[in-house]
């Protein structure tokens, strides 16, 4: 089913179906979207009605047709969500992704701006960039949260991953040449406390942008 912007906000597959089958309920996955029509979160509803009448009931709905990003946030699941939650559907059951974008003022699980990536320094310029993300793990409260922070030019220079479920932590840096080819990348892996895993993987192109090697370096071998 759709709002009035025609954005699909309710969406229900056979397996849901199925599920569903002789409960006094039914599941549903939501999408929630900001101002510019940006997916922000998404996840599973519960509602006993059909869909006509849901159709109907957003038809009428007075709410907004997108969310806002707040300064105090909501604490659900084990994390606190920079979002309101006033477009339809107002109620969720469980969330299961959230999408930030334009700023890093979101819960980003301790992963922390590098200021520089192999000697170029990190932007703060990232009005209509994609800057963090955050997946459930179904059935938990843990979260895999990403961060990913760019260069003057826009492009993704470092990009951290933090696994509560697995208390792991994998950072990627890359260095790009002018015309955004991938020079070099280096890979830190680290899994509780444990000492890092650090992978370095070196590219060489010729003339005309075409690969000729790469190397690769796993810690000192």
């Amino acid at each position: 089913m759709y709002n009035k912007l025609d954005q699909p906000i309710l969406t229900q597959d056979a397996s849901l179906r199925k599920e569903n089958s002789g409960k006094p309920w039914d599941q549903w996955l939501f999408t929630k979207y900001d101002a510019l029509g940006r997916v922000i979160y998404t996840g599973l509803a519960l509602n006993g009605s059909t869909r006509k009448v849901l159709q109907s009931r957003a038809n009428n709905s007075t709410a907004p047709q997108y969310e806002t990003k707040t300064v105090a946030p909501v604490s659900i699941a084990g994390t606190s969500i920079y979002y309101s939650k006033d477009s339809y559907p107002t109620s969720a059951y469980k969330i299961h992704t959230i999408n930030y974008y334009d700023d890093y003022q979101f819960d980003s699980a301790g992963l922390t701006n590098p200021n520089t990536v192999d000697g170029v320094p990190v932007s703060n310029n990232t009005k209509s960039l994609a800057t963090g993300s955050k997946v459930r793990v179904l059935d938990t409260n843990d979260w895999i949260t990403t961060v990913t922070y760019y260069d003057k030019k826009g492009r993704p220079v470092y990009v951290a991953s933090k696994n509560e479920y697995l208390n792991t932590t994998d950072i990627v840096e890359s260095k790009l040449d002018f015309v955004s080819k991938v020079e070099k990348t280096k890979t830190t892996h680290t899994k509780g406390g444990n000492a890092a895993i650090i992978t370095v993987d070196t590219f060489i192109y010729d003339h005309m942008g075409r690969m000729l090697t790469q190397t690769q370096k796993i810690d000192t071998q």
